[in-house]
């Protein structure tokens, strides 16, 4: 809910999708794969994929607030993620590729009518070293048709993660 002007108000869905864990036209299982159609969260970078509350800062970092907006990148459209199978146990490959509407992003003015697919890619390995340590690092990639040109947006993620296990966790 959000108020613009007094006694105003607009009202906006943040995420709604339907997430399909199976093939829809083949009825076939398959580990590691979602489909989801609907508004979500793109998946460009390790924060847009996380609500502003949850964030492990009080704020959005700056390259994250300039490129996707004080929210994060949230848009209609259709997501697919997979996870790859690796050698060796203790890591996990996973490849995410979305189509959504275009337009209206920070680093894109262009709003002029018609739909212009934006294509998002994110990959991402992910690494569990045991005993608490845990290591992440990916990349990402968004290409966007404007009315004259190609934007093109790209990132790296790197995180690393200590939990020391104490009181039985």
């Amino acid at each position: 809910v959000g108020q613009h002007v007094p006694n105003q108000f607009e009202i906006e869905i943040e995420e709604g999708y339907v997430l399909f864990k199976r093939t829809p036209l083949l009825g076939k299982d398959f580990p590691g794969f979602q489909l989801r159609v609907g508004r979500f969260r793109t998946h460009f970078g390790r924060l847009n994929q996380v609500h502003l509350h949850d964030l492990p800062q009080p704020t959005v970092p700056l390259a994250s607030f300039n490129f996707l907006g004080a929210h994060g990148m949230i848009r209609n459209g259709l997501s697919w993620q997979m996870t790859i199978p690796t050698p060796g146990e203790g890591n996990a490959l996973s490849a995410t590729v979305q189509v959504t509407e275009g337009g209206g992003h920070e680093f894109m003015k262009d709003l002029s009518p018609g739909f212009r697919p934006t294509f998002w890619g994110h990959l991402g390995w992910f690494f569990d070293f045991g005993h608490g340590h845990d290591f992440e690092v990916g990349g990402s990639a968004m290409v966007g048709k404007q009315e004259s040109s190609w934007a093109q947006l790209y990132g790296a993620d790197v995180s690393y993660r200590f939990k020391p296990f104490s009181g039985g966790e």
